[in-house]
């Protein structure tokens, strides 16, 4: 029930977002991908519409059922025959080795039960030269801000479909990737809930 709840609020909730700076994030992250790329999360699928001509496959993996049922209506034309939804979670990529030539992360670090696992993932499926395509919000630099996104974390995560406050995207990744490209900006109202990490992690 929640999460059907959870896939037909999140376009209406974010909607002003998509028109302002969390759409144009995602432009800015996603002009320069080609070949193979790797939704990881995909949601409802608001990254695709940024995705330019010179990607020609795509693959969606995404856990919840009622997400994946809104999938197919944001995939563009041009990709439909080449464009794979999978259900499949971070922590078990239903890819081979050396799959992708560019994966996407947003909004998704956040809910994802294995961080470890995850990474690693993301490792296994990329190609040589692969990257990784990240805007994830995480915990804050000041203790005051960290301090209340701790506490309140338990409720959040309950009522955000596992999404937690008081993870560092950039630490996280860093554990396999280069993460110098990333950076924190200011990308309402995302960043209500706490810093926005936005950037390129390649390998």
């Amino acid at each position: 029930m929640l999460d059907r709840l959870l896939a037909r609020a999140y376009d209406p909730l974010l909607a002003r977002a998509e028109r302002g700076a969390l759409g144009a994030a995602r432009g800015r992250l996603l002009a320069e991908v080609a070949g193979h790329v790797l939704v990881v999360g995909a949601g409802t699928g608001a990254d695709l519409r940024h995705l330019p001509p010179a990607v020609d496959r795509l693959t969606l993996v995404e856990p919840s059922q009622a997400m994946r049922e809104r999938l197919a209506d944001a995939v563009p034309a041009r990709l439909s025959a080449h464009t794979e939804v999978l259900h499949g979670f971070a922590e078990r990529l239903p890819l081979p080795d050396d799959a992708v030539d560019h994966v996407v992360l947003s909004l998704v670090l956040c809910s994802v039960r294995d961080t470890d696992a995850a990474v690693a993932e993301l490792d296994r499926v990329l190609t040589r030269e692969g990257t990784v395509r990240v805007i994830e919000h995480g915990v804050s630099d000041a203790a005051p801000l960290a301090r209340l996104q701790r506490i309140v974390n338990p409720v959040w995560r309950a009522l955000a479909g596992g999404c937690n406050l008081t993870r560092d995207p950039a630490t996280l990744l860093g554990a396999r990737f280069d993460v110098s490209g990333l950076a924190q900006v200011d990308v309402p109202p995302v960043s209500r809930v706490g810093p926005v990490t936005v950037g390129i992690a390649h390998r």
